[in-house]
């Protein structure tokens, strides 16, 4: 039974972390397809994570 559930854990991570990883890979391809330099695309991604986190230090 333990066994068990540590593997459906195990997987119910796995799939969370591949879901983050698609996602920030899907802004980045975004990002650089409308030709944004490296400071815009800090910018960029630091009013993102305002909007959605608000003023946090991460």
């Amino acid at each position: 039974m333990f066994y068990n559930n540590t593997i459906q854990m195990l997987e119910q991570v796995s799939e969370q972390l591949e879901k983050e990883n698609y996602i920030a890979d899907m802004l980045v391809r975004t990002l650089y397809s409308n030709d944004v330099n490296n400071s815009e695309c800090y910018r960029i991604i630091k009013l993102f994570k305002e909007k959605i986190l608000g003023d946090v230090t991460i």
